[in-house]
């Protein structure tokens, strides 16, 4: 059944299941079966489901699970029973995702046998502790057979004490043996001569790698060149490497084993300022380096937007051939 088909079941004691792609199953009891499913698709979503595994089942996979009625029943007592019995069954089972073994009204039972224990040890000092909150466990430890933390290599782990203490045997043996290995790099010259030269080989390595992250730069005033880091870099530095040097570019960017960039003239209309000539109506020619200059000189504007309008509108009588703002405008031959 899908998510749409079981929203349609009429109120009624069933015992329910939940099939997820991966192979992992749920089991459940409700007098509203739509009602129950509806709670646990909406607080999936929200993240805010009690059983962290379901919570990411459902949002992984989402219109892939597979809805069931397992079986109906006439009072809920009944789907109570059948529901404690069929949990019992799968309970050893590792890709079966129930935390409790069913619905009981005393707590202190709930708390002894309705979770799954999980004991822990230091092989070292040979502490052990259990913990039944098995979904808080999965939240540290990830769902995947319930492993150990990431950076607890040195803790026991298992479902009864004795696992644990077995556990714990292993690992006090491969710390041993590592143990062994390195007093005997440290006692024998030969091996400890590898050793040393291992890490020299290894710094070098490691130099080799910072040096080939790094950017070369060199200035085009002086020739001199140095190493950056890519995100210290300017802003002029770092379109060279996009666009090549341009007649105006002060330096020259590569990074390790690449070839310097390319030259690229200027485009048109980037090449040097044209000097051009006002001319007064009585006839006085007044000559400017560039336009922006006459903009400049004759008009003294300090807003950026008004000595663009001003060049713009310059430029325009120069190529019709006519005047703009009382003078006469053109090019210098």
């Amino acid at each position: 059944m899908t998510y749409e088909e079981i929203l349609e079941t009429p109120p009624q004691p069933v015992v329910y299941s939940i099939e997820f792609p991966n192979g992992m199953f749920y089991v459940g009891r409700s007098v509203d079966v739509s009602r129950r499913a509806k709670k646990h698709f909406q607080t999936s979503m929200l993240y805010k489901h009690d059983n962290l595994a379901m919570n990411r089942c459902f949002v992984k996979y989402k219109d892939g699970v597979v809805w069931d009625i397992v079986r109906s029943f006439d009072s809920a007592e009944d789907a109570i029973d059948f529901e404690s019995a069929y949990i019992e069954e799968f309970w050893d089972d590792p890709m079966f995702l129930n935390q409790k073994r069913g619905d009981k009204i005393d707590a202190l039972y709930n708390e002894r046998r309705h979770t799954k224990p999980v004991w822990y040890m230091n092989p070292y000092t040979g502490g052990m502790w259990r913990d039944e909150t098995a979904s808080t466990m999965r939240k540290v430890m990830g769902h995947a057979g319930y492993g150990k933390p990431k950076g607890w290599g040195h803790i026991a782990k298992g479902n009864t004490p004795e696992e644990c203490r077995t556990d714990a045997e292993r690992i006090l043996k491969r710390d041993f043996k590592k143990l062994c290995i390195q007093v005997h790099r440290n006692s024998t010259p030969t091996c400890k001569a590898m050793s040393e030269s291992y890490l020299k080989k290894h710094r070098e390595k490691l130099r080799i790698k910072a040096i080939k992250r790094k950017m070369i730069v060199k200035d085009l005033k002086t020739g001199r060149v140095w190493l950056s880091k890519k995100s210290d870099l300017t802003g002029a530095q770092s379109r060279v490497r996009t666009e090549g040097v341009r007649p105006w570019s002060e330096y020259s960017v590569r990074g390790y084993g690449q070839a310097w960039p390319e030259f690229k003239p200027a485009k048109r209309g980037w090449c040097a300022a044209r000097a051009v000539v006002a001319i007064v109506p009585d006839g006085t020619a007044i000559t400017y380096e560039s336009v922006g200059k006459a903009v400049r000189d004759l008009f003294e504007v300090e807003d950026k937007a008004k000595k663009k309008h001003l060049s713009k509108a310059i430029r325009l009588a120069i190529k019709r051939n006519g005047s703009a703002y009382g003078y006469k405008w053109k090019y210098e031959k």
